[in-house]
């Protein structure tokens, strides 16, 4: 139950057992309650020693009252700042779920991130064993047998910093396959140094010709059919090394303006946020978004007011009476006759959460320069659960920069009331927000 209802209710003497031991614990617990109860009571005292109808109440008593109650508004921030602030164990569960979630996300990014900085954008291609294929040189030396192709090389002209047709080559290996290091760096440089056909482009096996290097000219070489060159050859094939996917890293900062709420307490709800995520397939992207939320929360307040009154005979330790008659016993000082009516405050009170979220976003229409992705993401905050999806459009401005706007549904809880900034209750609401932002893809 709300801690002011509770003081307003005791200081009128209308609290039940139940309601008397709710604000026993809740005064026990959090010391920023007890601070707030010892205000009302000082203010309640003040109420009394103003009223002229008390004419029993000594001077220097009133005078005495009135210092304490200075002396405790000029001490009240620093004791504000000295006492620990309590924190609820909602609130602690729910940081703690945020920092495993964090935890979580990295540990299955690192091993993706270190496999793709450590092997770069290399990509090998890999070729099999192919059949015997007879190849001549120009001097007319009887047919080798090619048993595996080996290797290939890129040979760059450094002078003009330019490739041909001639820089990739196929260095081929007679005998065994599985030959020493040495000896097969010794036959490559034997293969580079023989100018004289060994050197076989590799067009030859991307683009299904090859060169007639039977030819006294290699510069005349006639382009023949492969299979009409090796009979026993089937089509040639080479089979490349299917490479990774290239890791795509997403980087988008957020904006979302809340348009409407289910909780007609709550307005003006504002979010930033900043996503970090990673392309786990062709259209999808896994990540985490951590952010902040702001709104406005409308919190009612009651309390008793007493107007006027005549004592019957001493003032009494005393409340204003009970419905049933009876009296509760409160502070020296209050008599129970005057007139009471119940007086309701609203206050508006800004609040604000941190919180974190996995996401899951997914490609649904890519279009050239313009894209829309969804988001779907699941995550907690200082208050508790939370849940979100999103449908955005991109814009792309400039190469990987891209102009974000969209819809977002957002389920998250809301503080209904609280003491020095913590929650001591909350509701659960659904927020729908316009979002604009930027996103980088690197």
């Amino acid at each position: 139950m709300i801690l002011d209802h509770l003081i307003s209710k005791y200081l009128d003497g209308e609290l039940s057992p139940e309601e008397d031991s709710e604000l026993r614990r809740l005064i026990a617990a959090d010391p920023l309650a007890k601070e707030a109860f010892d205000a009302a009571v000082l203010v309640h005292i003040a109420m009394r020693c103003e009223d002229d109808a008390i004419a029993d109440t000594p001077g220097d008593v009133a005078e005495e009252v009135y210092d304490n109650i200075l002396a405790h508004i000029d001490d009240d921030e620093d004791r504000h700042k000295a006492l620990p602030v309590a924190i609820d164990p909602a609130a602690r569960a729910s940081r703690r779920r945020v920092l495993s979630l964090v935890a979580a996300v990295l540990m299955l990014v690192v091993p993706v991130g270190h496999d793709w900085f450590t092997t770069g954008g290399d990509q090998a291609v890999l070729l099999p064993e192919l059949p015997a294929l007879n190849a001549f040189d120009e001097a007319g030396h009887a047919a080798t047998t090619v048993s595996r192709i080996r290797t290939v090389r890129t040979r760059m002209d450094v002078q003009n910093d330019e490739s041909t047709d001639d820089a990739f080559v196929m260095s081929v290996v007679n005998g065994d396959s599985d030959m020493d290091g040495a000896a097969a760096e010794r036959r490559m440089a034997e293969a580079d140094a023989d100018d004289s056909g060994r050197a076989i482009p590799l067009s030859v096996w991307f683009g299904g010709r090859t060169p007639d290097v039977s030819s006294t000219d290699r510069d005349d070489a006639s382009v023949v059919d492969p299979r009409a060159a090796c009979a026993t050859c089937g089509p040639a094939k080479v089979a490349v090394a299917e490479a990774d996917y290239p890791m795509e890293v997403l980087l988008a900062t957020l904006y979302t303006q809340g348009m409407t709420t289910s909780l007609p307490s709550a307005s003006n709800v504002r979010s930033i946020s900043q996503s970090l995520g990673y392309a786990v397939a062709p259209s999808s992207v896994f990540g985490l978004e951590v952010g902040s939320t702001s709104y406005d929360v409308e919190r009612s307040h009651e309390g008793s007011v007493r107007i006027g009154g005549t004592p019957e005979g001493p003032a009494r330790a005393a409340a204003p009476p009970r419905e049933d008659g009876g009296i509760m016993k409160l502070l020296p000082g209050d008599s129970p006759v005057g007139t009471y009516f119940r007086q309701t405050s609203v206050s508006m009170n800004s609040e604000q959460m941190v919180w974190g979220a996995a996401f899951l976003q997914q490609s649904i229409m890519n279009a050239g320069g313009l894209a829309v992705q969804g988001r779907a993401a699941l995550g907690a905050g200082e208050d508790g659960m939370l849940a979100y999806g999103r449908i955005q459009g991109e814009y792309k401005l400039y190469r990987s920069v891209s102009l974000t706007v969209g819809a977002e549904a957002r389920y998250v809880p809301f503080r209904t009331n609280a003491i020095g900034g913590v929650s001591t209750s909350s509701s659960y609401g659904a927020i729908y927000s316009l979002l604009y932002g930027v996103q980088i893809r690197l």
